[in-house]
């Protein structure tokens, strides 16, 4: 079965600060041992388009291998 680890961390502000979500998780049954940030993502999603552009720091640690999710109404070509 499935094993996994979750933790989250975000600012003080009441609104419109970034969340920071980390999650790893093993099909194999393997215990999720670590408990440090995700820093070479498998999967990146992004759920406002403007963070892109304010928080440049999203794009760290992402490969060519990294599967990007972006929820936004503006086209692939144009974000």
């Amino acid at each position: 079965g499935w094993s996994g680890h979750h933790f989250s961390s975000f600012g003080s502000e009441k609104r419109g600060t970034p969340v920071t979500s980390h999650v790893r998780a093993f099909s194999d049954g393997r215990p999720v041992r670590a408990a440090a940030p995700v820093e070479q993502p498998s999967v990146l999603a992004v759920f406002h388009e403007l963070m892109l552009a304010r928080h440049p720091e999203c794009w760290i640690g992402v490969s060519a291998e990294t599967d990007v999710l972006i929820h936004s109404s503006v086209s692939p070509q144009r974000l």
